[in-house]
């Protein structure tokens, strides 16, 4: 009659950890089968199991410091992208506003021209206001500039007293298609020396 077999779980558990702890112990009493494997296995254990905890710990800390360059690499481009539109939006916007202005210059009637000065007056405090310089109207913001700041200033002050002039005296300001030409060439230079058009 055959004898019942069964798998002693308990022996294969009780060799695993006696074998373990011989590794991790040289002065252990346990003994295997080609105690030079035991002895191999020790050193292999001993020195490259830490060595590749290190290796693995120092990949860890560059796979965080690599994260973190990405992270912030796709930060920057991004931000890059947004100022790369906001700036062609307000240009293309500037551009537009300068075109109507232009269109305006070229007309034919001294109405359109007593607005495109009007309209590239308040473009002009648009770029003092851009520039930074303090004041609750585009007067007292040119008042606040240095001649070495802004190299149009005088220009600029120009071009400002005639709007002024239209804005208080309305049509019956006479505005010459010389004067028209004159001022649209300083709205022109001061813009274009400014990077505003």
């Amino acid at each position: 009659m055959l004898e019942p077999r069964f798998l002693n779980l308990e022996y294969f558990f009780n060799w695993i950890v006696e074998f373990f702890r011989s590794i991790f112990n040289p002065y252990s009493e346990v003994g295997f089968a080609g105690g030079q494997l035991a002895d191999v296995l020790r050193l292999v254990f001993k020195i490259f199991i830490p060595l590749a905890i290190i290796l693995l710990f120092v990949g860890w800390i560059y796979y965080q410091i690599r994260i973190i360059e990405l992270r912030r690499l796709q930060m920057d481009r991004t931000y890059e992208r947004i100022n790369a539109k906001q700036q062609e939006s307000h240009s293309s916007k500037t551009n537009e506003r300068w075109e109507q202005v232009e269109s305006l210059f070229n007309s034919v009637s001294p109405g359109d021209w007593r607005l495109a000065i009007i309209e590239a007056d308040s473009m002009l405090e648009d770029l003092i206001v851009k520039l930074g310089y303090p004041g609750d109207n585009l007067g007292e913001q040119l008042k606040n500039i240095n001649n070495g700041d802004f190299p149009d200033l005088q220009s600029a002050w120009e071009v400002h007293l005639v709007r002024n002039k239209i804005a208080h005296e309305g049509l019956a300001y006479n505005l010459a298609e010389r004067d028209k030409r004159h001022i649209h060439n300083l709205y022109r230079k001061i813009f274009e020396n400014a990077g505003f058009i």
